[in-house]
Formats: C-alpha cells, sequence, structure tokens
C-alpha cells in the first residue's frame, strides 16, 4: 500500500477509536504513569454474530442429536471464541514507556528513542506493527517522510510475561522542537482472522530541541 494511502486508512481507524472514548479529556503522562490502550477489534460486530450464529447452531445439533454436526459446531465455536478472545485480551497488559523524555542534540546529531515494552499477558503477540511519527525536526533510520510528520513503523513479537528494550535510532535534520505525536500499534490475531487497532489514550511525553549547528 502507498504510504500516503495507509496513512489516510489509519487516520480514519483511528478518529474512530477516539470516538468510543466519550467525555474524556486527552493529556500528556510521564513515564512513570501508564493510561492503558484505546483498542479496536476489526469486524468486532461480525465477529460476535458468528459465535452467536454458531452456539444456535451447536443447540440445534443437540436437539437433532446428529453427533457429527453436534462435534463440529462444537470444535468451530470453540476455535471462534478462542479468536476472540485472543484479540480482546492480548493487549489489555501491554505497556510501553519512553526511558528519555527529554534530548537536547545539534542538526546532524544522532539519537535514540528508547522504548520499554512490558507485556505482562501469558498471551504471545506473534504479529505486532508499532507506528510512530514525530515533527520533522527529525528522521528516524528507515523511517518515511510525510506531508506533515515523519513515521517509522516497524514489526514486532513478544512471548508472554516479558519485558524488551527497544532503540530507535535518528538523526536531527533542522532547527526546532520535535514531539511525538502518533503511536499506535496493530496485532494481528493468532488464530489468523481479524486485527485488533490500539492508540495510547494520552500523548506520550517526548521531547527533542534542535539547536544549529555553528558554523566555522
Amino acid at each position: 500500500m502507498d504510504p500516503n494511502q495507509y496513512d489516510l486508512h489509519m487516520k480514519t481507524r483511528l478518529e474512530r477509536i477516539k470516538q468510543r472514548v466519550k467525555g474524556k479529556k486527552s493529556g500528556t503522562y510521564s513515564n512513570a504513569e501508564w493510561s492503558g490502550w484505546v483498542q479496536q477489534i476489526e469486524n468486532e460486530r461480525g465477529l460476535r454474530m458468528m459465535n452467536a450464529i454458531l452456539f444456535l447452531l451447536l443447540s440445534t445439533s443437540f436437539f437433532l442429536g446428529s453427533t457429527p454436526l453436534i462435534f463440529l459446531f462444537f470444535a468451530i465455536l470453540t476455535y471462534m471464541w478462542g479468536n476472540f478472545y485472543y484479540l480482546t485480551h492480548v493487549a489489555k497488559k501491554l505497556e510501553i514507556h519512553i526511558l528519555e523524555e527529554k534530548l537536547k542534540l545539534f542538526t546532524e546529531d544522532e539519537g535514540m528513542l528508547r522504548l520499554r515494552i512490558t507485556h505482562n499477558s501469558l498471551l504471545p503477540i506473534f504479529f505486532g506493527k508499532l507506528r510512530l511519527g514525530t515533527d520533522k525536526n527529525i528522521l528516524f533510520q528507515h523511517g518515511e517522510e510525510q506531508i506533515h510528520m515523519n513515521q517509522l513503523h516497524f514489526n514486532f513479537h513478544q512471548v508472554g510475561r516479558s519485558q524488551w528494550e527497544v532503540v530507535l535510532p535518528f538523526t536531527a535534520v533542522k532547527r526546532g522542537v520535535a514531539q511525538l505525536h502518533l503511536f499506535d500499534m496493530e496485532i494481528d490475531s493468532f488464530f489468523g482472522w481479524g486485527k485488533v487497532y490500539l492508540q495510547t489514550r494520552d500523548k506520550m511525553q517526548f521531547e527533542v530541541m534542535v539547536y544549529p549547528r555553528k558554523r566555522r
């Protein structure tokens, strides 16, 4: 997908996520806090309806006394329920903290955004994608320059009950202040059907002051 089309797709998706949080003021929280995620499950209504239909079919099979149908619908219902449970709970205990909130650099200097990802759930993440965007004063290694901000997205996986640190190098490209304006995540289902979209409830605190380098 074209990067600009992907950006528009995610912007629309995240606007729908924000609409689910009603009456909550958005703010900036320090790295000692964690405000949690706002999440949206892809085709959540369809998954709920499918589970309900399968439950009715399973009940009908019991009434008709058809053993093969009972086993078939029970197996499908178990698969569907497990898929929905995974999407609903996989990110419940997932926390991300920025280890250094403020940095001061000169143009052309190299810097690092250090993240600590703590996953306290037993459910593993096999197909995760993290995306972040900042002001155009800095450019991440392997990042993309968009119209309004510079972005970086990368895939990751993480087992349950684990913690690891991610180092994202970047270059200070021009004078000014760079802040983190975009921070979202996608996790595809372990069962192969559906995904969950995540966005931090409040803005994460990260700031890079870029000063002009003196010319000799």
